[in-house]
């Protein structure tokens, strides 16, 4: 299995994090927790996915915060 993780690591730059649902971006983040898990991970693919991760994490919060803006727009709306 984590062959197969290191594996979608090393494909991961083929799909920009645009390209990305929120879904996938929070699969994606899994995929990296336990590639950072992996005793057997070196430190140069840690640091690397690490700073995925950390880029993942942006998108997805400026996503949430975007939807969430979208949200209160439309309860607002419906008040009316």
């Amino acid at each position: 299995m984590a062959e197969d993780i290191q594996k979608t690591a090393a494909g991961s730059d083929e799909q920009s994090l645009g390209d990305m649902s929120i879904e996938e971006a929070f699969g994606r983040l899994d995929e990296i927790a336990a590639i950072l898990e992996n005793a057997q991970t070196g430190l140069r693919e840690s640091l690397d996915v690490y700073a995925e991760g950390v880029q993942l994490i942006n998108r997805c919060r400026n996503y949430l915060c975007d939807v969430e803006k979208e949200m209160i727009t439309l309860s607002g709306q419906e008040d009316e």
